[in-house]
């Protein structure tokens, strides 16, 4: 079935041409015309590039105003003006401001080219339902996988989707509290308190699965063993980071060779999710040699660990390979922020302060966010217990020899 297609004076893009090197924009005007006795409406569609794509908003908004028949700014427009917002005002970092406009695009795909207005309580609390069942249903897929591959343990994984779902919505209603502000009013502010009152049904995975002491050291050595039987592939030491370097995600997989610092001992961390994991973190010992194996006569910037098309690999390519050591070592199946969890938590329990495991993880805080999302709860107990029986019996801590 053809789209219908929206009438009335309109404006679509901006667009990145390749072939031009610039930004399109289609300004489309409708007009009457005569024919075979008849009144019909004809697209007059006139084609404008421009160099930014800042330009290219700014004469989108330009046509917007200057249209009698526009019952005020789409959609996608609002977005842009709030993606710059997000860069020029707020000055937050690139990624954080493209995965925002990533997300809201997403959220609101079928009404990008609808005046403003149509964002509602009902349209907002229709797509929460859509896309938690959305994904339900892929992670679910996801569990039939893992069954098919392994008959293992999956409890690392909520069935549920509530915690991505509700993560988007945070990102929604930040994005109608700045539409209603009093300096924009470009929504009604009954309309955006309905919307912010709005929550997402269902039980929320409380915690990742954290691998216990027996299980971290099988998975440690399960992972070396296959790095050094597969020495082309460097999946297996993409799934042992995590545990040995407390580094996930773009952490991993936007590092070039040139990061491998001091002999393979130190690798740079740059453009984290905040300025506190923009740090270096320690190479364990028995991933320096396989490192710099992988660096060994590439360019600086090269990526350490490219993909087949040369590009950083998507996240779910480290949560894959961790899936993998973790049914080969017969350990419970666990995700890469699971494993610096397990990490945090075994540093605790061996007496290790929170500030401390805050500063390994790269945390801005003292151990709040440690406590709270990383570190199993009861940890560090036993290491307490011992210090005290340590006491009891005659001796004394540490600090006070040292003092």
């Amino acid at each position: 079935m053809a789209r219908k297609k929206r009438k009335g004076n309109r404006v679509l893009g901006p667009r990145y041409c390749k072939d031009r090197g610039r930004w399109q924009v289609v300004r489309i005007k409708v007009e009457r015309v005569e024919r075979d006795g008849e009144t019909c409406l004809e697209d007059d569609a006139k084609y404008y590039y421009f160099d930014k794509r800042k330009e290219a908003i700014a004469f989108r908004r330009e046509f917007a105003a200057s249209n009698p028949d526009s019952p005020g700014p789409l959609v996608v427009d609002v977005i842009d003006s709030y993606e710059l917002f997000q860069r020029d005002e707020k000055e937050n970092r690139p990624r954080s401001v493209t995965v925002t406009s990533s997300r809201l695009r997403m959220f609101f795909e079928g009404v990008l080219h609808k005046p403003v207005h149509a964002i509602t309580a009902g349209l907002v609390e229709g797509r929460v339902a859509e896309r938690k069942a959305a994904e339900k249903d892929r992670r679910e897929g996801r569990h039939l996988k893992m069954k098919k591959e392994k008959k293992g343990k999956t409890c690392g994984i909520s069935k549920e989707g509530v915690d991505t779902t509700a993560g988007e919505l945070r990102v929604v209603k930040t994005f109608v509290r700045w539409l209603a502000n009093k300096k924009r009013k470009l929504l009604d502010a009954c309309e955006a308190m309905e919307i912010c009152t709005l929550r997402v049904e269902g039980k929320r995975n409380a915690g990742k699965v954290k691998l216990r002491i027996d299980e971290s050291r099988r998975y440690w050595k399960t992972g070396l063993k296959m790095a050094k039987d597969m020495p082309g592939n460097h999946g297996p030491i993409v799934a042992l980071l995590p545990l040995g370097c407390g580094i996930d995600g773009g952490e991993i997989f936007n590092r070039k060779v040139r990061d491998l610092d001091d002999e393979g001992h130190i690798l740079w961390i740059e453009g984290g999710k905040t300025e506190n994991r923009d740090q270096p973190v320690e190479v364990p010992e028995e991933l320096r040699p396989r490192l710099l194996q992988l660096a060994e006569g590439r360019k600086p910037d090269a990526l350490l660990f490219p993909s087949a098309e040369g590009k950083p690999h998507h996240n779910t390519y480290g949560a894959d390979w961790v899936r993998n050591v973790c049914n080969k070592a017969k350990v419970p199946v666990v995700c890469p922020h699971g494993l610096r969890g397990t990490l945090a938590t075994l540093a605790t329990d061996l007496g290790v302060a929170q500030r401390e495991v805050a500063r390994a993880l790269r945390h801005g805080d003292d151990g709040e966010t440690a406590r709270r999302h990383y570190i199993e709860r009861g940890a560090g107990r036993a290491a307490s217990a011992k210090a005290g029986m340590k006491v009891i019996r005659g001796g004394r801590s540490e600090e006070k020899k040292a003092g």
